[in-house]
Formats: C-alpha cells, sequence, structure tokens
C-alpha cells in the first residue's frame, strides 16, 4: 500500500514539474514575444535561415553569465560611455507609438528599421534579392542593454 502511494506521489509530482514549465513557457512567451532573424539568399547557392528563440532566454541567459561571475565585457571605451545614454534612447523609443525610424528606397534596395507592436524591426533588402529581417522584443533589447551597462560598470 505504502508503495503505491509513493508511486502515486512521485507521478504526481512529475505531473506537476511537467505542467508548470510548460505554464512557465507560455507566460514567458506571452510577455516577452519572439526574437526572429531571418536570412535568405539568393543566386545558385541560394540558403535561407529562419531562427526563432523565445526572447526570455535573453534574460536567462543574462542572468546566467551573471550568475556565472561573467564580468569580463570588452568594450572600446567610447562605446562603454555611449551605454547610459543607449540605454536611454532605447527606453524613450520603446515607450515611443508604432513609428519608421529609418526608411531608405533606392531602386530595388530597401532598408526599414521600425518599431511595431512592442518589437523593434530591421528589414533589408539587397539589388540582388538578399532580404534580412530582424525582429526583437523592445523588452529583450532594454535587458541587453541594462546587463551591458551593468558589466561595464563592474569591469571600471
Amino acid at each position: 500500500m505504502k508503495k503505491i502511494r509513493l508511486a502515486r506521489l512521485f507521478l504526481w509530482t512529475i505531473v506537476l514539474l511537467v505542467v508548470g514549465f510548460w505554464a512557465l513557457v507560455g507566460v514567458a512567451l506571452a510577455r516577452d514575444g519572439w526574437a526572429r532573424i531571418s536570412v535568405e539568399s539568393t543566386g545558385p547557392s541560394a540558403t535561407s535561415v529562419h531562427l526563432a528563440i523565445p526572447a526570455a532566454t535573453v534574460e536567462a541567459t543574462l542572468h546566467a553569465m551573471a550568475l556565472a561571475g561573467v564580468r569580463d565585457l570588452h568594450l572600446q571605451a567610447d562605446a562603454a560611455r555611449l551605454l547610459p545614454l543607449s540605454e536611454r534612447v532605447v527606453a524613450a523609443l520603446a515607450a515611443a507609438p508604432d513609428a519608421d525610424f529609418v526608411r531608405v528606397e533606392a531602386g530595388e534596395q530597401h532598408v526599414v528599421v521600425e518599431k511595431r507592436s512592442s518589437c523593434f524591426r530591421i528589414h533589408v533588402r539587397t539589388a540582388d534579392g538578399e532580404r534580412v529581417r530582424v525582429v526583437v522584443p523592445t523588452r529583450a533589447v532594454r535587458h541587453i542593454l541594462a546587463a551591458a551597462v551593468r558589466m561595464a560598470d563592474d569591469v571600471r
């Protein structure tokens, strides 16, 4: 009888851990969304690469780096000095309404940097048809810059 209870308890523990894990994944995706990178090249050796990762993994990676003691951030002095300003600019852009920040069209070449639906988006199309698309949630960019500022401060 005790073995059956112990087996049931073990089984329910496993079920709760699995359900809890997937609930956390769902919450993270709903909160942060996906970071997507898409590269499509043309020509005889054309390739396409599409990468989508939950943006929450960026935050988790930054926390893991901090826990592991990664403090060695190699930045040029000018870049390190501009990090706090970059952090404030990104925060202001994230708070701004959806907009095109840069739009350049020259013939068949096309570059757009925009903010849509709480994501920064970069779209590039070259004259030979190559396309690059990057979509990163504004929250993830803010976390990356905040972590870079902290790491740069630790190095100083």
